[in-house]
């Protein structure tokens, strides 16, 4: 009976500082987002470019940036694709990415599209 009575306070101290305390937090998402937005809030392409070209410059034939594209719902062709940034009832805001065989430069634009 003393082992289940300690036991209980011990599962009702550690439950008290859970409650209480932080255990984890995750800022990803936030530092992701402030560092692919401008100081309005729009989508910072010019930033966005960079990160690919760092991420994806040993990329041969570009099939690990083909595949991180098609993995946000994006789609890619030969020569580049284009991945939706932001979309309301007709128009969406995509970026557009191009590359060629011959380099590993990645290139990326704003495209606006719509009815």
């Amino acid at each position: 009976m003393l082992f289940l009575r300690k036991s209980l306070a011990l599962v009702m101290i550690v439950s008290s500082f859970f409650s209480t305390a932080t255990v984890a937090a995750d800022y990803r998402e936030e530092i992701g987002f402030s560092l692919l937005t401008d100081a309005n809030g729009d989508f910072n392409y010019k930033a966005f470019e960079i990160i690919l070209n760092s991420i994806f410059s040993d990329d041969k034939n570009h099939q690990n940036l083909k595949k991180f594209i098609s993995d946000n719902k994006g789609n890619c062709g030969d020569t580049g694709c284009n991945l939706i940034v932001k979309s309301s009832f007709c128009v969406a805001e995509k970026a557009l990415i191009s590359f060629t065989d011959e380099t590993s430069i990645i290139k990326v634009k704003k495209f606006v599209d719509g009815c």
